[in-house]
């Protein structure tokens, strides 16, 4: 046999020492003490991200009123649909609807200028609509002008804010 060079004998016990110290159970697993010991805090960095904003945004789709007008009618039904067209579900918060607790999605509508009906929508999740029929009742002359006003306190976060708003008018009057 010829005798091996001093490099190759070095790297051959190098080698020779990792796979004792791979087969003693992994390099630094050993219970040797060690001059300073690291936490799994110190070792860990924290990488603080900020929250991206909810896919959240509400939406009047529909906003009508039965009969339409002109009209003598004393009762009359607003129908609005508000619909979520983000991906992401309304905010968890204090009001239970039986099954999850959302943050209450507030409605108001106004006839004139004054509050006649108002109510809450428990949460909407992504792509999601609601409907509500409103029956108002002495809506005779003179014409009526509606307003819908949706979250007006701004408690939902949105990904664009803009008012959540629809005008209606309902002319009084018979056949035109």
């Amino acid at each position: 046999m010829r005798p091996q060079p001093p490099l190759l004998r070095r790297a051959g016990a190098a080698a020779a020492f990792l796979v004792g110290v791979l087969l003693a159970g992994g390099c630094g697993s050993h219970a040797a003490p060690s001059a300073s010991k690291t936490t799994s805090a110190q070792a860990t960095p924290q990488v603080i991200l900020d929250k991206a904003p909810a896919d959240i945004d509400l939406a009047i789709d529909e906003f009508s009123a039965n009969p339409p007008g002109p009209t003598t009618a004393s009762t009359i039904t607003i129908h609005f649909v508000l619909a979520n067209h983000g991906c992401d579900c309304t905010p968890y918060g204090s009001a239970n609807d039986g099954t999850l607790s959302y943050t209450p999605i507030q409605w108001d509508l106004y006839r004139d200028g004054v509050v006649v009906a108002s109510g809450s929508i428990y949460g909407l999740t992504g792509l999601d609509r609601v409907s509500r029929d409103i029956v108002l009742k002495d809506q005779g002359a003179p014409d009526r002008h509606y307003q819908l006003v949706i979250d007006p306190d701004g408690r939902i976060p949105e990904r664009v804010d803009h008012d959540l708003q629809c005008l209606l008018s309902v002319p009084f009057g018979g056949s035109g």
